[in-house]
């Protein structure tokens, strides 16, 4: 006999978009077009990197220490695909049979090292990009190249192969551009098309120093939520974003799912998802469990510093933006998540007079025209 089940939502005043959710295939009785796996698209070459001795302060001063420490990991398609499948974009949250949860700015900072606090990641987008690319990087690119502001990354690592030993201040400074820019290409500003890195981010890194008061962990939340509402579209098929963060909060979250690290393999010193860096078992599974409550105190401890920057606006109620992204950042939907043992409220620091409509995005003149410094400044600072 043919049972028939209602998907939901129960109540859709909160989930309003279940008609066009992939996971309203999941329930198609006819199977007329079944989900597929996203592919899961990451440049994983410039993850491998071995970086110069001379271009490591430079890179700290950017910001980029911790994110420069992510092991490589495999990607798990399937597990990325369910979760997608879990992911709404209504609320920004992943909505399980016991309750809701989501990746935070808390996340960012602990697995990634990367600052949450600090300027936003925004500024123009119409420069004229090859002159760009010959003042900051010394080398200017042409015909299929760069497209759209688009930079292949495979060129820039073939222009700039090996820094030469009687190397200036300068050249290191364009060598460290050139790095970072592959670095953000390969993980949490990945496209879907894995080889290529919109130059909008290169004028950001001009002075390096002040690239490291930038919140580029905020904005990579921002990329990753956008690319994760993408997906949850019934036709996509790929998806792009810091998918490595994704994996592992996973595993953190749900370590019924996680596979066990066989500690064959040094620990190194870094971010927490360095830890990851091992050789896994899935012979053994762990109990089933969901772990709602943050980062012990001791493991936040034993972390660098520079994952504790910018804790003041881990529970913050705001837009993380990123030039032409916007998106809710909303851990007050999940409080058990956002303050310990689910007691208290999250932190508000969102301009509670300004009505950001969310609609906009992709209109950059919006954010010029409305998003002043010091409307930025009140959002993002203590």
């Amino acid at each position: 006999m043919l049972v028939e089940l209602e998907p939901g939502p129960i109540d859709d005043s909160v989930l309003t978009r279940q008609a066009s959710h992939r996971s309203a295939r999941v329930w198609d009785l006819n199977g007329l077009e079944e989900s597929v796996v996203l592919t899961c698209r990451r440049r994983e070459l410039a993850l491998s990197r071995v970086v110069v001795d001379r271009l490591l302060p430079l890179i700290e001063a950017a910001g980029f220490t911790g994110l420069m420490k992510v092991p490589f990991i495999q990607l798990d398609c399937h597990l990325i695909t369910a979760l997608v499948e879990r992911w709404r974009p209504e609320t920004h949250s992943f909505h399980m049979p016991t309750g809701e949860t989501t990746i935070t700015l808390q996340d960012v900072s602990i697995q990634l090292g990367l600052r949450v606090d600090g300027r936003p990641i925004t500024g123009r987008m119409d420069y004229n990009w090859p002159e760009e690319c010959d003042r900051l990087l010394g080398v200017k690119p042409t015909g299929s190249n760069l497209q759209g502001g688009r930079l292949t990354l495979g060129w820039l690592e073939k222009a700039l192969p090996n820094l030469p030993d009687n190397a200036d201040d300068a050249t290191l400074r364009k060598y460290a551009r050139a790095y970072i820019l592959q670095l953000m290409g390969a993980s949490i500003f990945s496209d879907k098309s894995s080889k290529c890195l919109h130059l909008m981010f290169l004028p950001l890194l001009e002075d390096l120093d002040q690239a490291g008061q930038c919140s580029w962990g905020s904005g990579a939340l921002g990329w990753l939520y956008r690319d994760l509402c993408r997906a949850t579209v019934p036709t996509a098929h790929e998806i792009g974003g810091c998918l490595i963060l994704l994996q592992v909060w996973a595993w953190d979250r749900f370590p019924y799912i996680a596979p066990l690290r066989c500690n064959k393999l040094p620990v190194q010193s870094g971010p927490l998802i360095t830890r990851w860096h091992d050789v896994f078992s899935v012979v053994q599974v762990p109990t089933h469990v969901v772990v709602w409550e943050p980062y012990s105190p001791d493991v936040v401890a034993a972390l660098p510093d520079y994952c504790r920057v910018g804790s003041e606006v881990w529970q913050a109620v705001a837009p993380l933006l990123c030039f032409p992204v916007a998106e809710w950042h909303q851990p007050d939907r999940v409080l058990h998540e956002a303050t310990p043992n689910g007691k208290g409220r999250a932190k508000k620091k969102v301009v509670q007079d300004y009505i950001f409509d969310l609609e906009f995005q992709g209109q950059l003149v919006f954010f010029k025209r409305q998003w002043n410094e010091e409307l930025l400044e009140r959002v993002w600072r203590p």
